[in-house]
């Protein structure tokens, strides 16, 4: 089988977030199936090597993200030109097999003269101008300026895609983007590998509802208020929050509201516990990009599941929730679940709709689509 070079926006290890679940769960399911993987990787934030993916790949090359000023571009995105490395160029260059970039961010070299000849593959991990525009109208001053200027930035450098051979977007709603963006280019959506088992359901009744996700991310910080302030506002039902970083705004809610506990930075057992235990789970999104990992998540491993349409970018996965998009429908939907059993028959038709999502499945469809054949 040919060597496949992996080009990580982030180290792979530990998985703690969204995009890099999705790389670490590619890489494990990769090896696991006797692909050669050499990974090249971004380090920043303190974050330290990991001698546990050596034993994933052969090999394991570790470049430093140029943040602050040495990141900045006259006319580049932020999350692009921070991510460049003339090592990483070289070690490309003389590459044999399939290159993946994980995510446009990797994206620097993607035309460069030197991997002209190179079979090039983009993970695409969301429609990254749409994204940054959507966080925009969510934050304040100075991030709103700044995820502005970058999303005016990234829909620029999207054309740059077409250097490559194949693109992988994530969820059918970005794969009928690129494909009406890029018709001229091979395309294979490729679910988000997430390393969750199908495991039998837990059917007994529980006691609360679990919002979880990275709080320091602007879109879960506004859907946990949004849960907090309007629809368990006046409920006599528990609120679970977990997740990582919460910040001041969230902390002196979830303190206010008598019926909300706020877990800051569960570990992964404390975490799965929460998610095994709950009678339902909350799925609340401010925006539709890419594929929601807790969503699959909460499929796999937990109860119930209420969701909103901007959760819902995979289509299928609307049969196997309870969907509430205003304050009323929220409320109505956590009354009628409190108490509802997961019996028998919702446990089949959780088994029926998460089929194919597994990783052995996804995993197949991506060596063969990057052509790693022997």
């Amino acid at each position: 089988m040919r060597e496949l070079h992996m080009v990580s926006f982030d180290i792979p290890h530990p998985a703690s977030y969204g995009g890099i679940i999705d790389v670490y769960y590619q890489i494990k399911s990769l090896a696991e199936n006797k692909v050669p993987i050499i990974l090249h990787c971004f380090q920043y934030s303190g974050k330290k090597r990991q001698p546990h993916l050596e034993e994933l790949c052969q090999e394991v090359h570790y470049y430093k993200r140029k943040t602050g000023l040495t990141g900045i571009s006259p006319n580049l995105p932020y999350i692009v030109y921070s991510r460049r490395d003339t090592q990483l160029l070289d070690r490309l260059a003389k590459a044999n097999g399939t290159i993946l970039f994980e995510g446009i961010h990797c994206c620097y070299y993607l035309d460069h003269p030197l991997l002209k000849n190179k079979y090039k593959v983009v993970r695409c991990l969301n429609i990254e101008h749409e994204y940054y525009q959507l966080l925009s109208k969510q934050s304040r001053l100075p991030k709103k300026l700044i995820h502005t200027e970058e999303a005016k930035r990234l829909r620029r450098f999207q054309p740059i895609l077409k250097h490559a051979q194949t693109l992988l977007p994530i969820c059918s709603r970005d794969g009928t983007y690129f494909k009406e963006t890029f018709p001229d280019l091979k395309q294979k959506t490729i679910t988000a590998f997430h390393g969750n088992e199908r495991d039998p359901i837990d059917s007994k009744l529980g006691t609360f509802a679990l919002f979880h996700g990275s709080l320091d991310v602007v879109e879960n910080e506004k859907a946990a208020l949004f849960l907090i302030h309007k629809v368990f506002k006046n409920m006599d039902y528990p609120l679970m929050i977990a997740g990582k970083n919460p910040g001041k705004v969230l902390l002196e809610a979830a303190l206010r509201n008598p019926n909300t506990t706020l877990i800051s930075n569960p570990d992964h057992a404390q975490l799965e516990n929460l998610i095994v235990d709950a009678q339902m789970h909350l799925m609340y999104s401010t925006q539709a990009s890419g594929l929601k990992l807790k969503l699959l998540k909460a499929l796999f491993k937990g109860k119930h599941v209420i969701a909103n349409d901007l959760m819902l970018t995979e289509k299928g996965l609307e049969i196997a929730v309870e969907r509430a998009n205003t304050v009323k429908e929220w409320k109505e939907a956590i009354e009628k679940i409190q108490s509802k059993p997961f019996t028998p028959l919702n446990q089949q038709q959780r088994k029926n709709v998460i089929e194919g999502y597994d990783d052995q499945t996804t995993v197949s469809k991506l060596i063969e689509t990057l052509n790693l054949g022997t």
